[in-house]
């Protein structure tokens, strides 16, 4: 165990994530949470978590400290935090109106005496970090972005298994120290890409688009070949045994959706536009997705009789989550019911209730176990 604590503030599904993982390396952390419900389920640990391993890694936890008050992470004995507030989309790409406001209180608490490195989890803008990052040194707060690769249901084996590390500072030495400390929340050896805050932040929004274009190319392939009687299982099978191609996301199924894919490929054509670059690739990413799930609720409609219950086992993003936001399955599943078509969805506790307050009886519903 380390002498120094560890502040992180944010401890959301993410952060709490990272949170757990630091405290099972020994390391000592405090957690600052202002929703004073949800600070009260982590007090307790009796929070009820979606994500596999949290319930049971914060029942057993013992050197977390959870609070509500900044100061408590800004004290001699922590020198370096992580951020892991929300930036939800807006019309400008990312609203970081609550990442800001942090940041702006830290300030507020004055110039520490030893360097502290400060780690920026969250989703931002490029050129968000630039903006902030002197006034921070001024007060020897150096500023690191680290943003996180993972998705909904899979948190701890995203951070643990991670493809990449990357790190976008101006001075590197603290990069390095962040580096140290996230690489030892990992079970594989991922290579860590250093570079400064605008690249690192084109970085982690670039590879969300690739993802996404790659979907959404599987999928308009996948598309193609049932409009013309091909194979497309096949036909997928085949392309991604190309080394320069690959497996991961090319197979035919429900378009992208979710809290991440749809907004980062957004951000990433709203920050091009502002710069004067036109990222038709991006445009044409979100075009051939909506076309996408068109064509799925028009071949349902067509393969199937009026009188035909129609069932998905899941209208999350993805199957293991609660999560809603801009689930192309809900969107194909709602569609058929406006078209009178009898649906049947199926889903935990918690998303069936979510779907009968948002939708009443639209819906056949099953919950699952």
């Amino acid at each position: 165990m380390t002498d120094n604590r560890i502040g992180l503030i944010g401890p959301g599904r993410l952060g709490l994530c990272v949170a757990l993982l630091l405290e099972q390396q020994g390391y000592p952390v405090t957690a600052i949470e202002q929703n004073q419900g949800y600070l009260a389920a982590l007090q307790a640990k009796n929070l009820d978590s979606p994500e596999p391993e949290v319930n049971k890694l914060l029942s057993a936890s013992k050197i977390i400290r959870f609070s509500s008050d900044l100061q408590a992470c800004l004290t001699d004995d922590h020198d370096l935090i992580f951020i892991y507030v929300p930036t939800p989309e807006n019309d400008r790409g990312y609203d970081h109106s609550i990442l800001m406001e942090v940041l702006k209180n830290i300030m507020s608490h004055g110039r520490r005496k030893v360097p502290v490195t400060l780690v920026v989890g969250c989703t931002t803008l490029p050129g968000f970090n630039q903006t902030i990052d002197s006034q921070l040194e001024s007060l020897n707060y150096h500023l690191v972005y680290s943003p996180a690769f993972i998705a909904q249901g899979t948190i701890i084996k995203n951070l643990q298994h991670p493809d990449m590390l990357l790190f976008g500072t101006s001075e590197k030495k603290y990069a390095l120290r962040a580096e140290k400390i996230v690489n030892q929340l990992t079970h594989n050896n991922p290579k860590a890409h250093h570079m400064s805050l605008i690249s690192a932040e084109i970085t982690k929004l670039a590879t969300n688009c690739f993802l996404t274009a790659k979907i959404a190319f599987a999928n308009a392939i996948g598309d193609l070949a049932s409009q013309s009687g091909a194979d497309q299982k096949v036909i997928l099978e085949a392309i991604g045994s190309d080394s320069r191609v690959g497996h991961k996301y090319l197979s035919y199924g429900y378009g992208f959706g979710g809290p991440c894919f749809p907004r980062d490929n957004r951000a990433l054509n709203y920050f091009a536009r502002e710069t004067g670059y036109t990222l038709q690739i991006s445009e044409a990413t979100e075009r051939a997705n909506e076309q996408h799930t068109d064509f799925q609720i028009a071949q349902l409609l067509q393969t199937t009789s009026q009188q035909e219950e129609i069932y998905f086992d899941h209208v999350t993003y993805k199957p293991g989550t609660d999560i809603l936001q801009e689930s192309q399955q809900l969107k194909i599943a709602l569609a058929l019911a406006k078209e009178g078509r009898t649906i049947k969805v199926s889903g935990s506790h918690k998303v069936v209730q979510v779907l009968k307050d948002n939708y009443g009886d639209l819906f056949i519903y099953e919950v699952k176990n």
